[in-house]
């Protein structure tokens, strides 16, 4: 059973395959002939590869030494690079309240992420504008995102600004 792989941008791409009976995999760059034979192996790492690629692979009983025909294609996909947003608009505002935070979408994007981090942690959510609460000054960060390809840009930061509230008069 062959899996795919895929990354965003160019790299080497991971693709595996599981055979039946514990047999093995034998991988080629292409569909027909004994010189396009890489490697045997249930994994196979590609060359850095800049466009997507189809390999082939074949089971080879280990036993006997047959191989299946024909052999079955499994792709290396290449997305493309997602773009950092652009525009970002912060937000302030006089104590505490929503904010509402937006930015556009870069190249190859569908939508935008916001983040309490500028790398690691939890989606705090999805869409080209975010209205959190807040009490006090704070930085966000936002990339862009393909949710067909998976792939992300960079972060960058955006700011809520609490000012605080004037003094009463007296």
């Amino acid at each position: 059973i062959p899996a795919n792989g895929s990354r965003c941008g160019s790299g080497s791409v991971t693709l595996s395959a599981t055979p039946v009976n514990g047999n093995t995999i034998n991988w080629y760059s292409a569909p027909t002939g004994r010189t396009s034979f890489l490697t045997t192996g249930l994994s196979y790492t590609t060359p850095s590869l800049t466009a997507t690629t189809t390999y082939y692979i074949t089971t080879l009983n280990s036993s006997t030494g047959a191989e299946s025909s024909p052999r079955t294609a499994i792709t290396a996909t290449v997305n493309a690079v997602v773009g950092n947003p652009s525009s970002p608009v912060g937000a302030s505002r006089c104590g505490s309240g929503a904010v509402t935070l937006s930015a556009t979408v870069g190249s190859n994007g569908n939508t935008l992420r916001w983040y309490a981090n500028s790398s690691g942690g939890s989606v705090l959510h999805t869409g080209t504008s975010y209205s959190p609460s807040v009490s006090a000054t704070t930085t966000f960060h936002v990339s862009s995102f393909n949710s067909t390809t998976q792939c992300e840009s960079g972060r960058i930061a955006v700011t809520a600004t609490v000012n605080p509230l004037p003094t009463a008069p007296t």
